[in-house]
């Protein structure tokens, strides 16, 4: 399959993301808002990643392997309501907070992280006048 016909499979399952999130929102609160958002997040950054290189996707996949577990596992430890101290002031985050937060960050570092890509690749192709793997005609 090319590079952008996965992408499109990505968009298409990230639409289907958000479709289900607001749907089981209503049952299971914080799965339903995680992946409502986090599936809505990535659908712009699947559409920014269809124009670019296929580099530009293997480079993000790299760092969304490692971020969304992560940002799973601090949902599931962060608590289900804020903490309010004599009902004036509530402190702390409740998963709602920590899923708009990571979700915006997830968004923050991809988008950083695309363009530093997309730079780069592009001052790779403008020092080398083949292409990688190629040889210099004799």
């Amino acid at each position: 399959m090319s590079h952008k016909k996965n992408i499109r499979v990505l968009i298409i399952t990230s639409v289907i993301g958000v479709v289900l999130g607001i749907i089981i929102e209503d049952w299971l609160n914080a799965a339903g808002i995680f992946l409502e958002f986090f599936s809505f997040v990535s659908l712009v950054i699947f559409i920014i990643l269809h124009f670019l290189p296929e580099a530009v996707l293997a480079s993000w996949i790299e760092f969304a392997r490692i971020y969304l577990p992560i940002s799973i596992i601090l949902t599931l430890i962060s608590p289900s309501n804020r903490q309010c101290g004599l009902g004036v002031v509530c402190l702390g985050t409740d998963k709602e907070d920590a899923i708009m937060s990571l979700g915006a960050l997830f968004l923050i570092i991809s988008i950083f992280l695309i363009i530093r890509t997309h730079r780069r690749l592009k001052r790779q192709t403008k020092t080398t006048p083949f292409p990688i793997g190629d040889q210099k005609p004799v």
